[in-house]
């Protein structure tokens, strides 16, 4: 239940003199926008503000903030207030949990299973992206709405709902777009950079969705595991591995589509995208992940790639429902 409502939000902001924001690790679209976003709008309003994040920002969401607003130094301490941005649960801080779980003073989110662990919580599940809150908060403070401001917002808000094609998208949501187009989100030059920019290497390795590819539950369920030796075969990154799962949910009859992958640093990571019928959420949140019901992921534990593909197709076939 939330303890703290907008307007108080935005007099704690303005009573700070130094913001930190927090993102949650593996940043995407939603929670770099917004960050960059609020950040921007504290600086017109003459607030010290840095974005924290425990990863680099993807080089596909650079261009939110190329002004070098985020900083992955978790040292950084000074502050008068801590604020996490899309942060679900304290587990997606990452490498900054340990320093911010108990010292984040507010978090702003939109996921509807997340987790207290703030002395003051802000969420709307209703929210389309955690940007349509942001936006909220931004009208409340004495700051004019701008490019700089609306860009990475609209950003935000495109990337967390499939370009504006996913079911969590409301007429509101087109409301607040087209406020942010009139407020000076460059719309056209953002979806460019977006959906129409494939580097060569992406297009390569399109070969290993083909081969490694598995069908599960009828075809129903599509699975794509890769390894370490798979990425240094085909020569590419984590960030060249994001849109397989979404691109399974495209292939006529899959209902939900499955990415596991070998990390560059350890572990296995499980990305998930289903269509109406599957609740990727609820099925990540069995690994301890968590997410939307059509975009969700997790962290799979096991000693072995094999260990972890065994220990997630068990999981998810075992408790997969599809709805009528």
């Amino acid at each position: 239940m939330n303890n703290i409502t907008l307007p108080e939000i935005a007099e704690n902001l303005l009573l700070a003199k130094r913001v930190l924001l927090l993102s949650h690790t593996n940043p995407d679209g939603d929670t770099v926008g917004s960050t960059t976003a609020l950040a921007r709008a504290l600086r017109l309003c003459g607030k010290d503000t840095l974005c924290l994040c425990d990863r680099p920002i993807p080089a596909r969401n650079l261009f939110i903030c190329c002004e070098g607003t985020y900083s992955t130094e978790c040292e950084v301490l000074e502050s008068d207030l801590v604020v996490s941005v899309d942060v679900a649960a304290p587990q997606m801080l990452g490498l900054l949990r340990d320093t911010f779980e108990q010292r984040t003073d507010i978090r702003i989110d939109h996921h509807a299973s997340a987790d207290n662990f703030a002395a003051y919580n802000f969420v709307d599940a209703s929210a389309a992206a955690c940007a349509e809150i942001i936006y909220d908060l931004i009208c409340l403070l004495p700051c004019e709405m701008c490019e700089e401001i609306a860009s990475p917002l609209y950003t935000a808000l495109n990337t967390d709902t499939g370009g504006f094609r996913f079911s969590n998208t409301t007429a509101r949501t087109h409301r607040i777009a087209a406020a942010l187009m009139e407020g000076g989100a460059a719309a056209a030059d953002i979806c460019e950079t977006l959906y129409e920019n494939v580097t060569l290497e992406s297009l390569q390795s399109n070969a290993l969705f083909l081969e490694k590819y598995q069908l599960h539950l009828d075809g129903k369920v599509l699975f794509l595991p890769i390894t370490m030796a798979d990425k240094e075969r085909y020569g590419f990154s984590d960030e060249n591995v994001e849109g397989y799962a979404t691109l399974s949910r495209k292939i006529v009859g899959v209902e939900l589509g499955m990415v596991l992958r070998e990390k560059d640093g350890g572990g296995y990571k499980v990305s998930m995208r289903s269509r109406k019928t599957v609740d990727s959420a609820a099925l990540c949140a069995l690994f301890g992940g968590g997410g939307h019901a059509r975009a969700a992921g997790a962290t799979i534990e096991a000693d072995s790639f094999e260990e972890a593909c065994k220990k997630l197709l068990d999981g998810v076939l075992a408790n997969i429902v599809f709805e009528d």
